[in-house]
């Protein structure tokens, strides 16, 4: 499936690939994943989204309309964090308990086992705030398994610098795909950018791209700055 939006990353991402998005907060990690739910559900695709964020805010950042973002089958991790009563039909009711959490995104996955779809996790980072990295590692071998076998697409972000380098090592073995972001002060100006790290199904184009968000629109552009 094309993904136009990464144009310049990768031309083409195969059914059944997890790609995992690894930068620091502020980068445009979540910001990328809406303008990506925003591009696959104007094209008729079916996006599963996990988010620690209020699932309505996400919707209203897209501006979208209704029909539209009724294609967004949200599973509501933030209420738990909050406290709060949800409206979603699906709930992550505990972030300490992965078992309930994978039975419930792989009944959901099975029922687009036959065309697949977009899945996005927004933030991995939170759950691992709830339990070890050996059970996240666990998890995430089970989830990305699921994925494959549903020919879905997964999208996964995780935050740089705050887990072990172990964890990071992992991550790398266990993906197909991974788009390094980070943050560079060059001019007295701040600017993001993104490159493809590792592609086990292409050869990844290392360089670096400046990552920039304008009226709803991604823009990407080769970084021509100073090596780094």
């Amino acid at each position: 499936m094309e993904f136009p939006i990464l144009k310049g990353l990768i031309s083409d991402i195969p059914a059944g690939t997890v790609t995992i998005m690894v930068g620091p907060p502020g980068v445009g990690k979540s910001s990328l994943c809406r303008m990506i739910v925003a591009e696959k559900v104007l094209t008729d695709n079916v996006v599963v989204l996990v988010t620690d964020i209020p699932a309505e805010n996400f919707r209203l950042s897209l501006d979208l309309s209704q029909n539209l973002t009724s294609k967004i089958l949200v599973i509501d991790a933030y209420s738990s964090l909050a406290g709060i009563k949800s409206n979603e039909k699906h709930i992550v009711e505990d972030l300490t308990n992965l078992t309930e959490i994978e039975i419930l995104i792989s009944k959901i996955l099975e029922e687009f086992k036959e065309k697949g779809c977009i899945f996005i996790l927004d933030s991995f980072s939170t759950f691992l705030s709830f339990v070890g990295e050996e059970d996240a590692i666990k998890f995430l071998y089970i989830l990305t398994s699921r994925l494959r076998v549903n020919k879905s697409y997964g999208f996964i972000v995780v935050e740089k610098g705050i887990h072990t380098e172990s964890f990071y090592n992992i991550l790398y073995q266990i993906a197909d795909l991974i788009l390094e972001f980070k943050i560079l002060e060059l001019n007295k100006k701040v600017l993001r950018l993104v490159r493809t790290f590792i592609c086990r199904y292409c050869s990844p184009k290392t360089k670096w791209f400046s990552l920039a968000f304008y009226n709803g629109k991604v823009k990407l552009k080769p970084f021509k700055g100073r090596k780094h």
